[in-house]
């Protein structure tokens, strides 16, 4: 007699894990074969079991089936595979250059004996100049490059005003699925309401969107405010287990192990993406079979709230209109945000995901892009975000980037491969190194400038700066031409005072410096809670 197919709805609350036989020593192609067949085989208290949320799968007579929510299937997945997933988070970049196999031995020991050698060589006359000289060409020539591609930019804003109106021309039937992780963390019910709200607008098939909530286990109040709001199906909440490093990398790291579709996009919990971005990134992937990852612009929606918001968009306006875009186009590698990141899932795949133990994860996956010669374009789409509003929390975030930044930096490009062509040494050592190292050398640098009496020095940082600083203020003008005349004064207003917001970058770089020696990993949550 055969045995008769059971069909059962449970919840994971009725399961008992302890009568559960599976082969727990899994590897990461095994674990994707459960997620993607949507199907987990085991041993049930002593009987063959599949647990699914597959209505239509086909089993033998001999085999017991408990169709659980797709929620509940994940959430037993991590609940039985947490080893194997805290393995694979923590050795992403095993045996090969990263911050967690980075020497801070080393660094601990080396970095102040070179730093009190570097101090010292200031009261040796000749040693003295050397050093003046040399501190103050880097400005120059950086500040120098940095015009350029200013310039360039800036006369082909027409050309890119043209790319950012062009229509999508993509068929239907060859649109992909999109995974879309959103880290959330200690976030309150304002910022979590807008972020689903902003979401489901999103216009994209729904039935091709896999959506994940990334949630830590022990951020209670976050899950119980989520848990409030009723959720699409499309939408999975991630509980990332509880282990070290406690970062954003790792939180995707773990949600990505569960990702349904061919591409990935990162949202950040305050974000508010254009609702075709989805759309215009498969365009983009379609007609540019090269790019394996692509970053949208960012914006906020806060930008007048007091002069340091201000501050903040000049910067990213001039960033993400203007710079980005004319290195994507003279193929010099993008430094990805940390968010509205569009990647190819094989593309992850291949290169190991992320450091879970980079603070800037964005960076590093640009490191790897770059190593691997794969490109990385620039999306013609926004995504308005929260801009912090206090310069304790200004200092909190610009920190944790400055040092994701010098970390990455001394990794990966303190050998000759980086200066091997153009491209490569303007994404090393202008985008890379000078962004981290110019902000922790800014004191030396007034006193160079203070103290040196070589006035070919002095006029040449005088005039790179001001060329500079002209040509930043004359792109941004024309960015904001449409604007409101009042708004536009004020603005104009704080541009005088910007170049002292830069202040703010060498206090944050030296504390950023100081955590590399006593806490690396440690990812510094940008404060939502007093919006």
């Amino acid at each position: 007699m055969k045995n008769i197919r059971i069909k059962n709805k449970v919840s994971i609350d009725s399961i008992d894990k302890n009568l559960i036989e599976y082969n727990s020593e899994i590897n990461f192609n095994g674990f994707r074969k459960i997620v993607l067949s949507k199907c987990f085989k085991c041993k049930y208290d002593k009987k063959t079991t599949i647990f699914t949320y597959e209505d239509n799968l086909k089993n033998k007579d001999n085999e017991n089936i408990y169709y659980l929510s797709k929620q509940d299937f994940t959430q037993l997945l991590i609940d039985l595979y947490e080893d194997f997933i805290k393995n694979f988070c923590q050795n992403t970049r095993k045996n090969e250059k990263s911050v967690k196999t980075f020497n801070f031995k080393k660094f601990k020991i080396i970095s102040p004996i070179l730093f009190v050698i570097f101090i010292f060589c200031f009261f040796i006359p000749y040693v003295n100049l050397f050093f003046k000289c040399a501190i103050i060409l880097y400005y120059s020539i950086c500040i120098f490059i940095k015009s350029y591609f200013l310039i360039i930019g800036c006369l082909k804003r027409d050309d890119f005003d043209e790319e950012s109106n062009k229509k999508i021309e993509i068929d239907e039937e060859k649109l992909k699925q999109y995974t879309i992780l959103v880290p959330i963390f200690k976030e309150n019910k304002k910022t979590i309401q807008q972020l689903l709200n902003a979401i489901k607008k999103i216009d994209y098939p729904k039935d091709l969107l896999d959506i994940k909530l990334v949630l830590e286990e022990d951020d209670i109040k976050t899950i119980e405010i989520l848990n409030t709001f009723e959720l699409p199906e499309y939408f999975i909440k991630i509980l990332v287990p509880k282990f070290d490093p406690r970062t954003k990398p790792k939180a995707c790291n773990v949600a990505s192990l569960f990702a349904e579709g061919e591409n990935l996009v990162i949202f950040d919990a305050e974000d508010i993406p254009d609702k075709e971005q989805i759309l215009k990134a498969s365009d983009m992937f379609f007609n540019n079979e090269k790019a394996n990852i692509l970053q949208g612009c960012l914006s906020f929606y806060n930008y007048n709230y007091n002069i340091l918001t201000e501050c903040f968009n000049i910067e990213y306006t001039v960033w993400f209109k203007i710079i980005l875009k004319i290195f994507a186009e003279k193929n010099i590698t993008i430094p990805l945000g940390g968010t509205t990141n569009y990647i190819k899932y094989s593309f992850l795949q291949k290169h190991n995901f992320w450091d879970s133990y980079n603070v800037t994860e964005d960076l590093e996956l640009s490191v790897i892009a770059n190593k691997y010669n794969s490109k990385i374009s620039h999306l013609n789409s926004d995504t308005k975000e929260w801009c912090v509003v206090d310069i304790k929390s200004f200092i909190k975030q610009r920190t944790r980037w400055i040092k994701g930044y010098l970390l990455t930096y001394l990794i990966h490009f303190f050998d000759f491969k980086s200066f091997k062509n153009i491209n490569n040494f303007i994404f090393a050592h202008v985008i890379i190194g000078y962004t981290s190292l110019s902000f922790l050398f800014l004191p030396f640098l007034f006193i160079s400038l203070y103290s040196i009496d070589n006035m070919f020095l002095i006029n040449l940082w005088t005039i790179t700066n001001a060329f500079y600083y002209i040509t930043y203020c004359f792109i941004y003008y024309s960015l904001i031409k449409n604007i409101d005349i009042l708004i536009k004064l004020k603005r104009i207003f704080v541009f005088i005072i910007y170049p002292f917001y830069f202040i703010l970058h060498t206090i944050s770089a030296w504390i950023a410096f100081f955590e590399i020696f006593y806490k690396p990993f440690y990812w510094a949550k940008t404060n939502h809670l007093n919006r």
